[in-house]
């Protein structure tokens, strides 16, 4: 490894009960994010869309969606790589080819918050984007509705861990699709 930091926090379990599972997820198109202010301790700040551009809100219905994070290593640099799995419902042509369409050909973000009250919300993609790497549909099981997953690139560097502050979320939330 190139650099090697400090590890100058408590690793603590403080009790807290915890919660599985996401309760909102945004898509972003990678290419609507003009700016991104993050901080030094990876907190985006502020994020700034194109005029106009919306926020695709993501149905989480019982654990339709999920967030991993692996390590992802070269020889050259270390960070993680994100995956985010995701159920299309709509069996609808127009809807569900629309949407398929956009994915296949698209790089996107995913903005992330966890139904465990006291998690951060979490920016997927900021760095490199994710781009779809699987699609499946059975029409034996799960109701024959179509699963996505969207990654890191396998090219790219991967992702630091980053968390999106209150009014960043709030400016994520106010450009949602209605």
């Amino acid at each position: 490894m190139a650099c090697i930091k400090t590890l100058n926090k408590a690793i603590t379990y403080d009790c807290q009960p915890g919660s599985v599972g996401i309760a909102e997820m945004y898509l972003i198109n990678f290419d609507d994010v003009t700016s991104t202010t993050v901080d030094s301790t990876n907190d985006i700040t502020a994020i700034t869309l194109k005029s106009g551009a919306k926020t695709i809100p993501v149905e989480c219905y019982k654990n339709g969606a999920k967030l991993t994070e692996a390590l992802k290593l070269s020889d050259v640099s270390v960070g993680l790589d994100q995956s985010v799995m995701f159920t299309l419902y709509s069996k609808n042509s127009t809807v569900a080819n629309t949407i398929m369409s956009a994915l296949l050909s698209g790089r996107f973000m995913a903005a992330i918050k966890l139904n465990d009250i006291n998690a951060s919300p979490i920016m997927a993609g900021l760095k490199c984007g994710l781009e779809i790497s699987q699609a499946d549909t059975d029409s034996s099981a799960a109701g024959g509705f179509t699963t996505v997953t969207i990654k890191t690139p396998d090219d790219a560097r991967g992702e630091n861990r980053i968390t999106i502050i209150p009014a960043a979320w709030t400016t994520i939330t106010a450009a949602k699709i209605v």
